[in-house]
């Protein structure tokens, strides 16, 4: 009713199409179709709306279409560089296709643009879980200069032994 009454409101497509994913992960004939209708919908309601983007992206992500999350993702953030979620989703589909070094740069290029302590956070995981103890100590010890009571990255600096 409400994408009736307002159909150029990119946010009430988003519902629709979420309400479809869940469908669609339960394994409901043509939930996903419809998932993905939706959210083509909220994009031609407001096709420079990166936040339509990110949560078609999302929806790929969960549904396994995980090349077309990477490119979602990477729409939005060409639209707006500045929100730390687009690169996370961006790189966690990116590692799921099987390229971590690809995805540690997304999320470098992140940290880049936006300075988030939290996209560093997550950089500093995806680096001890490739082993590159060096550069996630530099990573967590910059948060900790800036935000020096941030716990999740002293507990991580101490398991790394920093």
């Amino acid at each position: 009713e409400a994408t009736a009454r307002s159909p150029y409101t990119p946010a009430f497509w988003w519902n629709v199409g979420r309400m479809q994913l869940f469908f669609a992960r339960q394994g409901e004939d043509g939930a996903k179709a419809a998932s993905y209708d939706a959210f083509q919908r909220a994009l031609a309601a407001s096709p420079r709306n990166p936040d339509t983007y990110d949560q078609l992206a999302r929806a790929q992500l969960a549904l396994g279409d995980l090349a077309d999350a990477v490119a979602s993702e990477k729409h939005a953030i060409s639209l707006y560089p500045g929100d730390p979620r687009y690169y996370t989703v961006a790189a966690d589909a990116t590692r799921q296709l099987g390229d971590f070094p690809a995805s540690l740069e997304i999320l470098r290029r992140g940290v880049e643009a936006t300075d988030s302590n939290d996209l560093r956070l997550t950089l500093a995981r995806r680096l001890i879980e490739a082993r590159d103890e060096t550069e996630a100590r530099a990573v967590l010890q910059q948060i900790l200069r800036t935000e020096p009571g941030n716990a999740p990255a002293a507990e991580l600096l101490k398991q790394i032994g920093g």
